[in-house]
């Protein structure tokens, strides 16, 4: 059973919004993040796609803890 989540109140741009501190984002997901999930956190692979900036170490960062995937080739 999925769960339904309510948007209350106008919608922002993000972007404009990123320097409040009464601010947040919620991103939706095409699939249940709790299959891969532990301890209630969300898993890495996750919060790595969540990711809009990224420079080289974050890429190099996501290269190593992928190589611990089998099924993973760089």
């Amino acid at each position: 059973m999925g769960r339904r989540a309510e948007i209350v109140g106008d919608p922002i741009d993000w972007r404009e919004a990123q320097d409040r501190k009464d601010s947040f984002r919620v991103d939706l997901l095409t699939y249940d993040p709790l299959v891969l999930a532990t301890g209630g956190l969300v898993d890495p692979v996750t919060m790595l796609l969540t990711l809009e900036e990224r420079d080289e170490r974050i890429d190099q960062a996501v290269n190593d803890y992928m190589k611990g995937f089998p099924w993973y080739s760089a």
